[in-house]
């Protein structure tokens, strides 16, 4: 930290914003119901469970808000996004990101930081944990990690979530978030740059209106194809839609929507932050506008969480 505040041209009293709470509310938040339906699939495993309970548990009304904390997952890729392009963007202030050499530190950074952790945690999932027990399911823990024998260099290199096709036959599968967080990562400094280079915003946010659009249109056709459901939980004798699971909801396109939308919203908040100081430019942005309407006004602010409140119970009832 110290060094930061050395080496940067901007010291952090004057950045945009150093810390943004909301953020860690919505992780803090998706990460309890992440924990809470992780326990459904641990007590499935787990050598005292009765299956026949839980059989009965996922025909209860309630058990649809331990199914629904798969959709969390957006939520994390949103909040991503989100928070990628407002530190990228905050930087870019103090000194170029889009130089060579400032690029190159950014995709080292992103491809590299949690290499040295994932390769270790796979090291002892394979070769270490086979030796801390037995019994009659222990075989059955041997068979999870078998693939990884001959196929460990596509979790070293992010692509488990890719490569192979089929649930089965990847290494350590249940890994695939971070692959997919970092191919995603991957696509931040371009899209930035489009934004960046292009002087008419409004032009810009136009396009990326289209593409993002263009992303839900292609989500839908990906799960068409598939034909495996639209959900990765499985309510017959399976814990997971296992097809689903791999060809569709490891994958980084279905989940770019959720990151984009995070992108664009840091840029209009970005934008909302430098403009604030400005009233000229205050009355002329109509993402400013847009905001200091929600922030003065409480009729259209509330009457947006009403709807998110209304979308939350539709989906949970159908």
């Amino acid at each position: 930290m110290q060094k930061e505040a050395k080496d940067t041209a901007i010291t952090p009293e004057r950045r945009v914003a150093k810390y943004l709470k909301v953020i860690t509310g919505l992780k803090g938040a998706a990460m309890m119901m992440m924990v809470w339906g992780a326990t459904y699939y641990f007590a499935w495993f787990s050598v005292v469970s009765n299956p026949n309970e839980l059989q009965d548990m996922r025909k209860t009304y309630f058990f649809n808000i331990v199914s629904s904390t798969v959709y969390t997952v957006p939520l994390f890729f949103f909040c991503s996004g989100f928070l990628q392009t407002f530190a990228f963007m905050q930087r870019d202030q103090e000194e170029s990101m889009f130089t060579s050499w400032n690029l190159a530190k950014y995709y080292f950074r992103k491809i590299f930081r949690y290499m040295p952790l994932n390769i270790t945690a796979m090291l002892v999932a394979v070769h270490g944990l086979p030796y801390l027990g037995s019994g009659p399911i222990w075989n059955y823990f041997a068979e999870l990690v078998k693939p990884c024998s001959s196929l460990w260099w596509t979790n070293m290199f992010w692509l488990n979530n890719l490569h192979p096709a089929e649930y089965n036959d990847k290494c350590l599968p249940w890994t695939w978030f971070v692959p997919t967080y970092v191919q995603l990562s991957l696509l931040l400094p371009p899209i930035l740059a489009v934004y960046k280079s292009v002087s008419n915003k409004m032009a810009v946010g136009v396009g990326f209106a289209v593409l993002y659009i263009l992303s839900i249109i292609w989500n839908f056709a990906l799960v068409y194809s598939v034909n495996h459901g639209a959900t990765i939980i499985a309510y017959e004798k399976e814990l997971i839609n296992e097809e689903y699971y791999a060809k569709v909801f490891m994958s980084p396109v279905y989940h770019f929507g959720s990151f984009f939308l995070g992108i664009c919203l840091g840029l209009i908040y970005l934008g909302y932050r430098q403009e604030r100081a400005d009233e000229n430019a205050l009355n002329n942005s109509m993402a400013s506008r847009l905001i200091e309407m929600l922030r003065h006004n409480s009729t259209p602010r509330y009457c947006v969480y009403l709807c998110a409140i209304l979308l939350i119970t539709a989906s949970v009832l159908w």
